[in-house]
């Protein structure tokens, strides 16, 4: 009876769902950094960061999120942060999977507006000048 007690949390759809956000994260931030810095970033089975403008012997940028321990790291725990929350936040709902989905649905939003804000913020912040939208740096 305790045993079903404790792993009830399981079969909560927002559990799931925040697992879920926090992996598709981990798998997509650094295509989407390469996305918005046109930094040279990609797919962890691809080389991740090695062919990013942060190792390039005399760059004449850093990619923000790459070089910078306050933006990328600030922008990283808004990022990972903002996903999840919205994930668990969104998934409340009677039904298992459409809870699930409803997660999963404003976890996506959650990692794409707060990845494009902490991008603008760390270019700004950095004064990186090849932004997805140079007009905002």
């Amino acid at each position: 009876m305790a045993a079903k007690g404790m792993l009830g949390w399981l079969r909560r759809p927002e559990v799931w769902a925040g697992l879920t956000m926090l992996i598709f994260a981990a798998v997509f931030v650094t295509p989407y950094c390469n996305y918005l810095f046109q930094c040279g970033c990609t797919w962890a089975w691809a080389g991740l960061d090695a062919d990013c403008n942060v190792h390039h012997a005399d760059p004449q940028y850093s990619c923000p999120w790459c070089a910078s321990l306050v933006a990328g790291g600030a922008s990283m725990v808004v990022l990972f942060g903002a996903t999840y929350l919205a994930a668990v936040t969104g998934a409340g709902s009677s039904s298992t999977l459409g809870g699930y989905a409803k997660g999963v649905a404003r976890g996506l939003a959650g990692f794409f507006v707060a990845g494009f804000l902490t991008a603008w913020a760390a270019a700004l912040y950095t004064g990186y000048p090849m932004f997805v939208i140079p007009a905002l740096v």
